[in-house]
């Protein structure tokens, strides 16, 4: 069996973290989400969340950031679906809108 790296430990757990958070989080709130209930369902320690992490508005930020991150990816790929179909710049920024929305 092959042995994991640290770097592939890390980012591992760090996934992990922030696929937990962001689903309760999105279920529960900020103010109702607390640091044990992430480190209980990630199955991790609460020094492995605190090694990645230096508080739950650390890792809030963390989920916001990938959020974001895919938010934009989305509108990104309507938009370029629209240039592709022919869409010209203002149809383009239409679409975006629509995806955002």
């Amino acid at each position: 069996m092959a042995r994991i790296s640290k770097a592939e430990q890390f980012q591992k757990t760090q996934r992990i973290l922030l696929k937990t958070a962001r689903e309760l989080f999105t279920r529960n709130g900020y103010a109702d989400t607390s640091t044990e209930e992430i480190v209980r369902r990630s199955k991790v320690t609460r020094g492995a969340l605190y090694y990645h992490y230096r508080d739950k508005a650390d890792i809030f930020a963390a989920v916001f950031e990938e959020v974001r991150a895919d938010s934009a990816r989305f509108i990104r790929e309507k938009m370029k679906g629209a240039e592709d179909a022919g869409a010209d710049l203002w149809q383009q920024v239409i679409v975006g809108c629509h995806a955002f929305y």
